[in-house]
């Protein structure tokens, strides 16, 4: 009878949330292997929609472009109406800064950031550990930092069939040591193969990214809907009261892979 009382009380409620202006929001994310040459980068635009809204609404016809320290430009052109521009001849240089231009409704955007060089992986462990009386799985990926800087690093961990997690941190305790970044996990099975990917980063975007995970709580990645707005480095350059969301980053990163044992 109480299982019927409750399931006669279950009632769909639409609430009549506040609706806002569309923002832009901004993935550009130019990411350069440590081992490979990639010349092929994607910038996506996005802009915010209603909460109950089944689709996000892609961005076409804006102006996308990158300049370099020596003032070589960048072209992004957008690919069949998808809202993702692409550059297919981008080079870097370390510790070169890189600014983004984005031309949107007649509205300037702009950011700059630098290309911080990464460690190398130098070689990953993999053991058992009790943590709170449950066994996990830990795998350990260990690297060289440099002594000659303050440096900040943004780990991505990606299993197929789970969704890729991340974690920043920094050399402060450990600078010019070797340090380390560990998985842990009690479902991932023998056979399964981890793939790690270690970027090396600016402080203004550890700080990004430590709010951002904060706020979804370290699940899902950092693309899930938040619980709140996290302003990124893009500045509306033409009207700042409409500013934008998301983050240009310009990043180096090393990758490994381990098959569990």
């Amino acid at each position: 009878m109480l299982a019927f009382g409750f399931s006669n009380c279950e009632t769909v409620v639409d609430i009549d949330l506040p609706t806002a202006d569309p923002k832009l929001v901004i993935e550009a994310n130019l990411d350069f292997n440590l081992k490979a040459f990639n010349p092929l980068q994607m910038i996506r635009l996005t802009t915010t929609t209603d909460y109950y809204s089944p689709q996000i609404p892609k961005v076409h016809g804006a102006e996308v472009w990158v300049t370099n320290n020596a003032g070589k430009t960048f072209h992004f052109t957008e690919k069949d109406q998808t809202g993702e521009y692409y550059c297919d001849y981008f080079s870097a240089e370390l510790n070169d800064s890189y600014t983004l231009h984005i031309n949107y409704k007649n509205e300037l955007y702009e950011a700059t950031e630098k290309l911080i060089e990464v460690p190398e992986i130098i070689y990953t462990e993999q053991k058992i550990t009790t943590i709170i009386s449950e066994d996990l799985y830990q795998i350990t990926s260990y690297f060289q930092d440099n002594p000659d800087q303050d440096n900040y690093y943004m780990v991505r961990y990606e299993l197929e069939g789970e969704k890729n997690s991340y974690s920043v941190f920094d050399d402060k305790f450990s600078q010019g040591n070797q340090m380390n970044t560990a998985y842990f996990s009690s479902d991932i099975k023998v056979g399964d193969e981890l793939y790690i990917r270690l970027y090396g980063i600016s402080k203004s975007y550890y700080n990004y990214m430590n709010t951002l995970l904060g706020i979804i709580g370290g699940g899902g990645g950092p693309f899930e809907v938040p619980v709140g707005q996290v302003r990124g480095n893009v500045q509306n350059i033409t009207d700042q009261k409409n500013y934008p969301l998301g983050y240009f980053r310009i990043t180096q990163y090393d990758t490994t892979s381990h098959i569990v044992n």
